[in-house]
């Protein structure tokens, strides 16, 4: 998420309603938050026959100064992973590039890669590397992203995917524009287009980013979130295509229908929720991970927190739907 580094009071009168969808407060046993965070890029997968849950994150001292740290937070449960501080392993430090934000991809088997985006973004996103199965220690730094002419890829906020066999790196540009480019290796990309960009609406600087995707059937869901952060209006918005269009082809994304599937929920207290991640739930079922952060009247309350909850489906099934923001209990006052 590129942060902008001013705080923006709303009116109470300006807030988007809405009707929770979700009665309940607790979803399989989660508790809402999973503790402060901000920019969750999650991961999960089955180790030993249960479930662990992966939260990488960067860490910048205040003042600034290195050394800047890289981690990863894991455990088999949701609940602990973020609130329980033994979970958390530092797996890079720099005192040479401080990191913005960062995206856990499984590149293939025994292969993982962790993107990680430089300030300022001129300095490109590198790649760190994991191919143990322990993944608490061993990444390696492979170095920037380049496109095919060896120019550093330059754009924050990057997340990758499959489909069809075919690998794609997402990333957001200067704040207000989304891009695609399919990966041809861990550190290199093809040919690329632009998905959206924006000159902001309602009043607010135009700012796009924070760019996902979930494979669901025959379908590619790609989301961001637009407006600031410190802002109930800060929101993730989706378009969806088939999973048999060209990605990189710029006619693909033209034209679009674009529906907004998270905002604030003034009855849940829950504002301002976006930069958003998929990853697969305790269910077994894909789930979204984002930021946010809790206020009655819309004044941003910090530090942000990461809440969790499962994906809801509409159309053929496959095309991720609107959602309410889930009730916090926890990390709420």
């Amino acid at each position: 998420m590129l942060k902008h580094l001013f705080a923006i009071t709303a009116s109470a009168s300006l807030l988007a309603s809405a009707t929770p969808l979700e009665s309940r407060q607790t979803v399989q046993g989660i508790q809402n938050a999973l503790g402060v965070g901000k920019d969750p890029s999650a991961f999960s997968q089955v180790v030993s026959g249960t479930r662990q849950y992966y939260f990488p994150n960067i860490n910048v001292p205040d003042n600034g100064k290195p050394p800047y740290l890289v981690t990863l937070q894991t455990s088999n449960s949701l609940n602990t992973v973020l609130s329980d501080q033994k979970n958390n392993y530092t797996i890079w430090t720099s005192t040479t590039d401080q990191p913005n934000d960062t995206g856990f991809y499984k590149y293939g088997t025994n292969n993982y890669i962790i993107t990680v985006a430089i300030n300022p973004q001129s300095k490109g996103i590198r790649v760190l590397q994991n191919t143990g199965t322990d993944l608490m220690k061993g990444w390696k730094d492979l170095g920037q992203i380049k496109d095919a002419s060896e120019n550093v890829l330059q754009g924050y906020d990057s997340q990758a995917f499959d489909v069809n066999g075919k690998k794609y790196l997402l990333y957001g540009v200067s704040g207000n524009s989304i891009h695609i480019a399919q990966l041809t290796s861990e550190t290199t990309v093809g040919n690329s287009t632009l998905i959206v960009s924006t000159t902001g609406q309602n009043g607010q600087p135009s700012v796009q980013e924070a760019p996902g995707a979930l494979v669901q059937g025959d379908t590619v869901n790609v989301f961001w979130s637009e407006n600031m952060y410190q802002t109930p209006y800060y929101d993730v918005r989706r378009v969806s295509v088939s999973t048999s269009a060209n990605l990189v082809s710029s006619s693909t994304w033209k034209g679009l229908p674009v529906t907004t599937i998270l905002q604030n929920s003034t009855a849940n207290g829950v504002q301002g929720p976006g930069s958003a991640s998929t990853f697969t739930g305790p269910d077994n079922n894909p789930w979204l991970a984002y930021d946010c952060y809790y206020s009655k009247d819309g004044s941003f309350v910090g530090p942000r927190k990461v809440q969790v909850q499962p994906i809801t489906f509409t159309g053929n099934g496959d095309v991720m739907a609107s959602m309410v923001p889930l009730k916090p209990t926890r990390f709420n006052t």
